[in-house]
């Protein structure tokens, strides 16, 4: 064969695939109000602990995974699905739901909204979900999901300006690679070369953290003096250790 008809062929096959349409919704109910209906029943009977309803929705091989990473089977979570506590009121609403279809098989991704008192105190939690489901024997069924929790940031604390002040250097995860922290009014700011100034907000005297810097915090590791030697950039708890290089005190 010549190049010429080889390259013919391809082209041929390139052609085809490029125009093929895509792939038709299969029969059954629309996926783009059913899954948002069969979501809000899921999540009704997490406070309720309703079984059956989790049963009938969930594949039998679907693989499930939380926002702590941990990956469940269908019999794992009916197992540990139980009502709510007494004291516990809750709920948990779907928002920002989009669906996408490929045949039998659908894509819904939304942000799920939880509100739980607990013996009178209220907590509020958001959850990014992705769940993924096939179409069997006329209905659809979960097969697949990943929560991803949002992570808001802490509490800010009030600090004298002691407290800034005695953090406030220089400091080098390597010998070319430094940074510098600065007071600003009731906060310190973090510069580094060739990257915008980032605020470092206290959550204690020892912790602080940068806004919207999902879980990183800051550590200040004192001497038997007291004095700021070291920063601990922690996250997940992982840390990378920053030495000062300025003396304690000094106003960069």
């Amino acid at each position: 064969m010549t190049r010429f008809a080889l390259m013919t062929g391809w082209l041929a096959v390139i052609g085809m695939t490029a125009c093929r349409p895509p792939a038709r919704q299969a029969p059954g109910p629309d996926p783009r109000v059913e899954l948002p209906r069969i979501t809000r029943e899921l999540l009704a009977a997490v406070a309720t602990g309703d079984r059956e309803i989790w049963d009938r929705h969930l594949a039998e091989d679907g693989l499930f995974t939380d926002e702590r990473g941990v990956t469940r089977t269908k019999a794992d979570l009916l197992e540990e699905l139980r009502p709510l506590p007494t004291g516990y009121q809750g709920k948990l609403e779907p928002r920002d739901v989009v669906v996408h279809a490929f045949g039998d098989t659908a894509v819904m991704r939304f942000r799920a909204e939880e509100h739980l008192t607990l013996f009178g105190q209220t907590i509020e939690d958001t959850y990014f979900q992705t769940n993924t489901y096939q179409l069997r024997d006329g209905r659809w069924q979960l097969i697949a999901s990943h929560v991803q929790a949002e992570v808001g940031d802490p509490l800010r604390a009030n600090v004298g300006s002691e407290v800034l002040d005695r953090v406030a250097g220089v400091y080098q995860l390597a010998p070319d690679v430094r940074m510098r922290i600065r007071v600003s009014d009731d906060h310190l700011v973090m510069e580094r070369d060739g990257r915008p100034p980032q605020q470092l907000l206290p959550e204690t005297s020892e912790v602080f953290f940068t806004p919207g810097g999902w879980d990183a915090r800051w550590i200040v590791q004192p001497d038997a003096e007291r004095r700021v030697e070291r920063l601990l950039a922690r996250r997940r708890g992982e840390d990378l250790v920053w030495t000062r290089v300025t003396e304690v005190g000094t106003r960069p």
